[in-house]
């Protein structure tokens, strides 16, 4: 019985449509997911999630008029790929938690520039030019 769609597994099953090149058809999607996972998953069941179903027809939307034979990754390309995928999704989640912590910090910035009395037209005046 195939394993349940989980969040990781539909981002690597995303990955493999955004990678795709040439024909695309949701049983050619089916039997390259079957390739790489050892599971068959229907369509219906592919197509059900959001994600993949998006990442479907932006591709199809892309590859439409261009020829191309499919691209089918071996296990060990897989393995560098979803390394790298999981180097990227932990940058991610910091640049993430930066911006919130930026954000926070702008909203302090306009509260205290508020109560002093700066106005949106003080904090605009450009920079002064560099003389170097």
């Amino acid at each position: 019985m195939p394993r349940h769609l989980d969040e990781k597994l539909i981002k690597r099953i995303v990955f493999i449509i955004d990678e795709w090149t040439g024909k695309l058809t949701w049983p050619l999607i089916v039997e390259a997911v079957e390739r790489s996972f050892g599971w068959r998953y229907s369509r219906q069941t592919l197509s059900k999630y959001s994600d993949i179903k998006d990442a479907y027809y932006r591709k199809k939307d892309q590859l439409s008029g261009e020829e191309f034979e499919p691209i089918y990754y071996t296990p060990r390309q897989m393995n560098k790929v979803l390394i790298r995928l999981d180097r990227l999704e932990k940058e991610n989640s910091r640049m993430k938690k930066q911006i919130e912590t930026l954000t926070g910090q702008l909203a302090q910035w306009a509260y205290n520039a508020s109560v002093r009395g700066i106005t949106k037209a003080d904090l605009d005046v450009p920079l002064p030019p560099v003389d170097r």
